[in-house]
């Protein structure tokens, strides 16, 4: 373990596990400096009065501290703060004391947030986000950032100037040596064109060709100028490539015949202008332009080694017109549609978008296609959406939750990253067999077409990112915040389509070929990386124990006291503030389902902060198990995911309770429960103090056994004894294991 600042403060504040404290307490032992580094620290923590008003000191950041203190900076800004804060005994005690405090915080400060924003509007650097959210709404007695003293490092000593003084001269004298190299074309012998002789385009009026004493055919002087005038793409002749050729006899007869053909249409009558002023439409425009690009074709061919010039916008025949994107109906309650704005990073509903409150749930004609312009939405558990293309033939039920994208393709689809989806044929039009219903499912840069075979198929598509252990995808995760990237690009992704009526065709991508898949059948495959089509399988569904049980749902009524919980989240949804945080109120509602469903629509918003802290805060055990669940799908998802949790944690948590409770939020595999050390484990965090700690573990237990033993986490301690030794004799009858 390297001894720095930071470690030697978690050393100090007794932060450290048993063994990273022993080797550090031997570098402390047999460092000097070190040594005197802990006197100091101790010392300045003690002495009064060293920044006062009569003595003001220069600060550091206090967001800046903190992120020093949470680990969030790069190696070469940690290096400038710690210079920083060991040149300055009052920064000293600063960071000192603020380490030392937070240290003695066991469990997280619970943080309105209310009073979280008007801390981060006070930032006076003004780069927070809330800030330059609020804008208009920052009062006016709030300081500027111009009128706030700003911290400035200390300056940098002369010794160490002088010291980089030889070094920056010759780095110094060798790019002004490597740029003679470059441009001295005497030096070498290389005879490079001048400034004014540029290889005449065909797109420019060439007056004459001259040939000089080597035999190269050259642009006359007299129409540089000429060539310097912009194209019609928007561009000019100075921008494009240059080159130098040499012609031989035989093609120099076929540059100047090509040179010539295009001295003749420059010589050809401009339009006219109109009577309004506007150029009139040539009639020989085209003709003109494809007697252009032959000519431009024989002078390449002309001219051998030279290059092809880049095509203009008018030699470039027009592409042919695409079909267009169909029109996207919603038919959902917009208030539990989330959509993700990802140049703010904030997630809004659907209703809070110009034209969005007019989606509803019955089926309508809103195009809402360019509504999201290509944005990311999800839709959280208990509340359906249906999707119709309209006049493509289908229709995609969409059960929660579920992220995804409109897709842009012409007969049309989705963008999933994850979700289920039920696709079945548009019951409101006419069914056609030469044109059957089609839908394309786009998992990361992979396309994947599904056609309907009948009017009674219903296809149960489902998409489950799965976390890359490659060394690649950790590494691409050095830096997280606690908003993680909602579709990361770490990640697998797990695919499966099952049959339930009827019988569809798939194409895989790079094949020409369909797969029929049939009533009962499930064809299975994945995208490693998002990118790679892999191990398709296409297996029979052996009864109903093996299919999953959203399969089989349908659209009856929710039950009366379900029904009243959805309609008071849609109340809650109904302002104009950030959906997370307009359903934080639900939490603290007498029934809980209410608070099940706003930790549902975090873990959907993938809210990994506000969901840690729901988890540590003394809440019902329902509350604290759905946001268990919300975090453990979570941190599946994407190894840049589970490194968010991680930093996190770090904050909340001891060093010594980090990885136990990752590996609860992660889960307990039947290998795991096999384990008697991960047993014996389980069985001591039962007895933790950390409220989260134990519903954690005994939420894994209950999974494998399917059963509690009678022990609940919020119970009083003797109880809590009682359950445990009932527990300890469960494992001691299965040979230490928590299954038989």
């Amino acid at each position: 373990m390297r001894l720095t600042l930071r470690t030697l403060l978690a050393y100090l504040d007794d932060r450290l596990p048993p063994s990273n404290a022993r080797e550090l307490g031997q570098k402390i032992a047999n460092s000097p400096f070190a040594t005197e580094l802990v006197d100091r620290i101790k010392e300045v923590k003690r002495k009064r009065r060293l920044a006062s008003p009569d003595r003001p000191q220069p600060m550091i950041e206090a967001n800046l501290i903190a992120e020093y203190l949470d680990d969030q900076l790069t190696p070469e800004v940690v290096a400038q703060i710690e210079r920083e804060v060991l040149a300055s005994d009052a920064m000293l005690a600063e960071v000192a004391a603020a380490h030392e405090v937070l240290g003695m915080l066991r469990d997280p400060v619970k943080v309105e947030p209310r009073l979280r924003d008007r801390l981060y509007g006070f930032d006076p650097t003004g780069a927070t986000e809330i800030v330059r959210t609020l804008g208009s709404e920052t009062k006016a007695g709030v300081a500027k950032s111009d009128a706030v003293p700003q911290w400035k490092p200390l300056q940098t000593q002369g010794a160490s100037t002088s010291k980089r003084l030889p070094a920056i001269l010759i780095v110094s004298l060798g790019l002004i040596w490597l740029a003679v190299l470059a441009f001295d074309s005497d030096l070498f012998g290389i005879k490079q064109p001048s400034a004014d002789s540029t290889v005449a385009s065909v797109d420019v009026p060439v007056a004459e060709v001259i040939e000089d004493k080597q035999g190269a055919n050259i642009a006359a002087e007299n129409d540089v100028a000429d060539a310097a005038k912009e194209l019609p793409n928007g561009k000019s002749i100075a921008s494009q490539p240059k080159a130098v050729s040499i012609l031989t006899p035989t093609s120099k007869e076929k540059m100047e015949s090509a040179v010539a053909s295009v001295i003749a249409k420059s010589d050809s009558p401009k339009p006219e202008l109109s009577a309004n002023g506007d150029a009139g439409v040539d009639s020989n425009k085209n003709e003109n332009d494809t007697t252009t690009a032959a000519a431009n074709a024989s002078a390449d061919q002309a001219v051998g080694d030279v290059p092809p010039s880049p095509a203009t916008a008018d030699s470039i025949p027009p592409a042919a017109e695409a079909e267009p994107t169909p029109a996207y109906s919603l038919q959902a309650d917009g208030r539990v549609v989330m959509v993700l704005n990802e140049k703010q990073n904030r997630w809004y509903s659907l209703s809070q978008i110009p034209g969005g409150d007019v989606v509803v749930p019955t089926r309508n004609a809103v195009n809402c296609f360019p509504m999201m312009d290509g944005s990311w939405f999800g839709i959280q558990e208990s509340f359906p959406m249906s999707i119709v293309a309209e006049s493509k033939g289908w229709t995609a039920r969409i059960l929660g939750p579920g992220l995804m994208k409109l897709a842009a393709a012409s007969a049309g689809g989705l963008d999933v990253f994850h979700g289920r989806i039920k696709l079945s044929a548009d019951r409101s039009m006419p069914w056609n067999d030469e044109q059957r219903p089609a839908f394309v499912l786009t998992t990361g840069t992979l396309k994947v077409m599904l056609a309907l075979q009948s009017p009674e198929s219903v296809v149960a598509i489902e998409v489950s990112p799965v976390a890359s252990m490659s060394s690649e995808a950790a590494a691409s995760s050095a830096a997280v915040g606690s908003m993680i990237p909602v579709v990361p690009l770490d990640g697998d992704l797990q695919v499966q389509i099952a049959v339930l009526e009827g019988s569809a065709t798939m194409r895989a991508p790079g094949t020409d070929k369909d797969t029929t898949v049939g009533k009962n059948q499930r064809a299975s495959w994945k995208v490693l990386d998002r990118a790679t089509f892999s191990s398709l399988a296409v297996q029979n569904i052996e009864s109903i124990l093996t299919a999953p049980a959203w399969y089989f749902e349908d659209d009856s009524e929710d039950a009366p006291e379900l029904a009243k919980v959805k309609n008071r989240m849609l109340e809650t949804l109904k302002g104009d503030h950030e959906p997370a945080e307009a359903v934080l109120p639900l939490l603290d509602e007498r029934n809980v389902q209410s608070g099940v469903m706003a930790v549902k629509l975090l873990s959907l918003t993938r809210d990994t902060d506000r969901l840690l802290s729901i988890l540590y805060d003394p809440r019902d055990e329902l509350i604290h198990r759905a946001a268990i669940d919300g975090l453990s799908a979570i941190a599946h998802s994407s190894i840049i995911a589970r490194q968010a949790i991680r930093a996190n944690l770090e904050t909340r948590l001891p060093m010594a309770e980090i990885e136990p409770s990752l590996m609860l939020i992660l889960g307990v595999s039947d290998a795991q429960a096999a384990d008697p050390r991960v047993t014996t484990d389980l069985i001591a965090l039962l007895g933790n103090d950390r409220l989260a700690t134990r519903t954690l573990a005994i939420y894994r237990m209950e999974q494998i056994t399917r059963d509690r033993m009678g022990f609940h986490p919020e119970a009083e301690p003797s109880r809590r004894r009682d359950a445990i030794r009932r527990w300890q004799r469960h494992i001691d009858r299965n040979a230490g294991q928590l299954l038989p």
